[in-house]
């Protein structure tokens, strides 16, 4: 009995089952991310971003997202219909997309009033093969990128609006095995099946279009333990069971050592001669004190938002940040006094 939070990058993260108030980190991987059971649904937070996300309860087996939110009270809602069927998503910057479902798949992107006569505006529309594979992605324009796939789903190119190509290969485990560009000055095959007789370890080998091959030593846990560059030469790590680097060993022999917090934040990074740098860490998480391996200290402080305030040198020079209300930054002011003032609009950009 467990949750799976699927982020956006695809990345899967298992918690087990939280009770309300109660949460749960995943049992693996390399986000630190909790998990809690709230009323109708469940909550995720990045305690380094200050990010969380708000799904709300839609079957026994599933929970949809509602909300985005940071920190600085910025925010992104998502509508859906009963059937969980997505209709709009809504910005706190003013701006607000609306989509266009058909057979269950989102067919176009809008903005709302965004045309000259104050209808939608059309951004992308996409387009699917009989079995449901994205085949098109057209932009305001129509000028599309294209996506072909075999027998068995798998992507095997795409082709740019510039009708530049990129295709791939796989194998009958569906590993891609050869990729490349039209041209061929990109191309990359692949190898998985090779076996370390000195440690037992998986080995998977990349080589590219000029011959150079990298060869990469793989464990149980699906962790690189060691690679090997082109002349032959290998580097070796040791990891954590999230994946994060504890020990670099370079081809020289000579080791590096990092710590982390319980939070997953990176407190020292020791080097082979002994000489190490040490970082201190505050409220959400932020940089506070970083000692360099010549002993100098640079500083920062926050607000209450977690928005930086100051940033002081070991020469003790310091620098000063503002923020808006939005946490969009205000001004900069260098150690002799000297504003630079930013004017950002309603999505944070510079303008």
């Amino acid at each position: 009995e467990g949750v799976i939070f699927v982020t956006e990058d695809g990345l899967l993260l298992t918690y087990p089952h939280p009770a309300p108030g109660v949460p749960t980190l995943p049992t693996h991987g390399p986000q630190r991310w909790p998990l809690d059971r709230v009323d109708g649904g469940y909550t995720v937070a990045d305690p380094h971003t200050g990010r969380t996300w708000h799904f709300a309860d839609r079957t026994p087996d599933l929970a949809v997202l509602e909300q985005i939110d940071d920190r600085n009270g910025n925010w992104i809602t998502f509508e859906n219909d009963a059937e969980g069927t997505p209709l709009a998503v809504t910005s706190s910057g003013g701006y607000r997309l609306t989509l266009t479902v058909e057979d269950e798949r989102v067919t176009a992107l809008s903005l709302a009033g965004a045309d000259p006569d104050g209808t939608d505006q059309l951004i992308k529309r996409y387009a699917y093969s009989e079995t449901g594979d994205l085949t098109q992605v057209l932009d305001s324009a129509d000028r599309p990128l294209t996506f072909t796939y075999d027998e068995r789903g798998r992507v095997t190119s795409w082709t740019d609006s510039n009708d530049r190509s990129y295709t791939y290969e796989y194998d009958d485990q569906d590993r891609c095995i050869a990729e490349g560009g039209e041209a061929g000055h990109m191309a990359l095959r692949l190898s998985y099946d090779e076996v370390d007789p000195a440690t037992g370890h998986r080995v998977t080998t990349a080589t590219t279009g000029e011959g150079h091959t990298r060869r990469y030593l793989i464990d149980a846990a699906d962790q690189v333990v060691a690679e090997t560059d082109p002349l032959g030469h290998v580097t070796r790590f040791t990891r954590d069971r999230f994946g994060r680097v504890l020990t670099r060993t370079d081809p020289l022999g000579r080791t590096t050592s990092c710590s982390y917090d319980e939070t997953g934040n990176m407190v020292s990074v020791a080097r082979a001669d002994g000489r190490a740098v040490t970082a201190e860490y505050g409220d959400f998480n932020r940089l506070t004190r970083i000692r360099g391996t010549d002993g100098n200290t640079t500083r920062h402080t926050y607000d209450a938002r977690g928005n930086r305030l100051t940033s002081t040198t070991p020469s003790g020079h310091t620098t000063r940040f503002t923020h808006d209300e939005a946490g969009r930054l205000t001004s900069v002011t260098d150690p002799l006094g000297h504003v630079t003032t930013v004017r950002c609009d309603r999505a944070g950009l510079p303008v």
